[in-house]
């Protein structure tokens, strides 16, 4: 008998749904906490982006992680569910995964995101503090609130973030992208 560690048939699903779900479920984050600083000081010293990209999935890897297997479940499920556009049982998910883990980073990054989708940006914000609070290197929250300062129209806000962001991560490719397009508008008289 197989038993299904997902409530859900996975076989047809497009590789952008599943690869978050493989790095929830199959590859459990095992890094000490100088492990993952160490990963942080290699991203931030990468020149190939090619290489930071890896770097960052094992960042992901180990943000996906509570360490706990039914929080990680809800985590995957709620991941799921969002992607589907089931907005209602991704935000209950998150909200339980928080319960169970307030410490938990990622949990509040995946609320927040599910809270952006739904247009609750001050909520999302909400989330993305207590998110930073406990990750501030969170690469991932930091774009987050750059998106939700931008569609506020806090052109300087975001600017600063995408500063943050490639404090953390050099070489990512949208923040450099976004940052210059920032930086022309805001050198533009009519800002």
């Amino acid at each position: 008998m197989t038993t299904r560690i997902f409530p859900y048939s996975l076989r047809g699903l497009c590789p952008r749904i599943l690869l978050p779900l493989v790095l929830v479920l199959g590859v459990a984050g095992s890094l000490s906490a100088a492990d993952l600083d160490q990963l942080f000081l290699d991203l931030k010293g990468q020149q190939d982006p090619a290489r930071a990209a890896q770097t960052e999935k094992e960042i992901w890897a180990e943000w996906m992680d509570s360490g706990d297997r039914e929080i990680n479940h809800k985590l995957a499920t709620g991941a799921l569910a969002m992607r589907m556009g089931r907005l209602d049982t991704a935000l209950r998910l998150f909200n339980e995964v928080t319960e169970l883990d307030p410490q938990f980073a990622e949990g509040w990054n995946k609320r927040a995101t599910a809270l952006y989708l739904d247009g609750q940006y001050d909520a999302s914000l909400g989330a993305i503090r207590k998110t930073l609070k406990l990750e501030p290197r969170h690469f991932g929250a930091l774009s987050g609130r750059a998106m939700i300062y931008l569609r506020q129209g806090r052109t300087r806000g975001a600017a600063r973030t995408y500063e943050r962001i490639l404090e953390i991560y050099p070489t990512q490719p949208q923040a450099q992208e976004r940052l210059e397009e920032l930086e022309e508008a805001l050198a533009s008289p009519s800002v």
